[in-house]
């Protein structure tokens, strides 16, 4: 029984090593790892947030936990900078804060591929009767059985079982008979299923995929900074534009002034009037396509800051931060290229997506192999007159070995090689 011991004690640590095969993929690194970003400003974080994973759970937003508060002045206007504009755009969006839950829906496939190789558990029971008649006697058998085992299957195409079985027979007018048997069977892919760079491939896959989810969030969350800040720098914008408009109306309507003035001491004709006058009304109209173009720009950065439950669109919008501002060192054209090849999502995406379709192919070549396993099975087994015996007769010289080999091909394999094309 020592040789049964040894073995039973490798399978345990088999299973409880399997975690050594799992890959380490290479992550995406999120814009910030901090949480409650996605919170809504002025309410209360869920209390599922502290017990979020960490791999699943990063916010893209920096510096998420100083989010600001709207300031309102006192006639109820909205006072704001553009950094807390930002701020608030993605603490507001619903849509940003749907989407952080998918890392951490794509995170449970990950779980999913990995729990093919938890240990499993397996029991079966029967109960069995025979009757039959021998040289006019009616004979009666009941067996009774009993197996009990675990079972482990490893990436390196390895699967172990170790079983345990108990049968016990009741013959009429003979005596009862137990059997006890306890075994291990190792078998080994050595062509299709052959090797963690196949088996684990799927874990890789959904491991790949959960950081593609990363990086969309991270994509996403870019384009809604982006386009608070457009929304905020062209309500700047048009706020200058209505100034430069107005100040070239009161010069319009200088000249219209002093060109009246002319006419009636003689020193213009009339005719100069009408000109005059033509310039102020289009000195007017382009004042009012100002003031509604300020309004829609208004309405926009509102929509993005404001919870949609608390939207007013005669709210007024005061903005604070001086649009002379002086632009940092951008870099060469190089320096920016390089910089973007590395930080862009939609690169980072691309390049885990190549790396998912070449896991594919891994696979699909594998499965046009036949299968050819090795397997080899070590047993004891005892015979008794009761349990216990049958039990106690495990230490003797009753040991069984076989060892072959397990030899299957699909003619034509139409499903692989389908797989393989696409």
């Amino acid at each position: 029984m020592r040789w049964l011991g040894a073995l039973v004690l490798v399978l345990g640590l088999s299973g409880c090593g399997a975690d050594r095969w799992y890959p380490t993929v290479e992550t995406v690194p999120a814009a910030s790892e901090t949480s409650g970003a996605g919170q809504a400003v002025g309410t209360e974080p869920d209390a599922s947030d502290d017990d979020a994973d960490p791999r699943t759970d990063a916010v893209p937003v920096e510096a998420a936990q100083a989010l600001p508060t709207a300031t309102y002045d006192e006639s109820g206007g909205l006072v704001i900078r553009v950094e807390d504009a930002v701020l608030l755009a993605v603490a507001n969006n619903r849509d940003l804060r749907v989407r952080r839950f998918d890392p951490t829906i794509a995170a449970t496939f990950e779980d999913i591929e990995r729990g093919v190789y938890d240990p499993e558990v397996f029991a079966r029971a029967s109960l069995a009767r025979d009757e039959t008649q021998v040289l006019g006697a009616d004979i009666e058998t009941d067996e009774t059985e009993l197996t009990l085992g675990l079972r482990q299957a490893l990436p390196s195409g390895t699967a172990l079982e170790l079983r345990a079985e108990q049968t016990d027979t009741e013959l009429t007018g003979a005596a009862d008979v137990s059997e006890s048997r306890i075994g291990l069977t190792v078998t080994q892919a050595l062509l299709r299923g052959f090797g963690p760079a196949v088996n684990m491939a799927q874990i890789r896959q959904a491991a790949i995929e959960a950081d593609i989810s990363r990086a969309e969030l991270r994509a996403f969350a870019e384009a809604v900074v982006a386009e608070t800040e457009i929304a905020y720098w062209r309500l700047v914008q048009a706020g200058e534009r209505i100034a430069i408009v107005d100040e070239s109306l009161r010069v319009a309507e200088r000249q219209r002034d002093d060109t009246l003035a002319r006419i009636a001491v003689g020193g213009a004709a009339r005719s100069d009037a009408a000109a005059t006058r033509s310039e102020v009304a289009r000195r007017k109209q382009a004042l009012i396509q100002a003031r509604s173009e300020r309004a829609g720009s208004g309405l926009r950065l509102l929509r993005l800051v404001t919870p949609f439950d608390r939207l007013d669109f005669d709210r007024k919008v005061t903005l604070t931060t001086d649009a002379a501002i002086s632009p940092g060192e951008l870099g060469t054209l190089g320096e920016r290229i390089a910089l973007s090849q590395t930080k862009r999502p939609e690169l980072q995406e691309a390049r885990m997506r190549f790396e998912q379709r070449r896991l594919e192919v891994v696979r699909t070549r594998n499965g046009l192999l036949p299968r050819l396993d090795f397997f080899v099975e070590l047993a004891s087994s005892g015979v008794g007159g009761s349990v216990g015996q049958a039990w106690q007769d495990l230490d003797g010289d009753r040991v069984e070995l076989e060892v072959g080999l397990d030899f299957s091909y699909r003619l034509g394999d139409r499903s692989a090689a389908a797989r393989t094309v696409a």
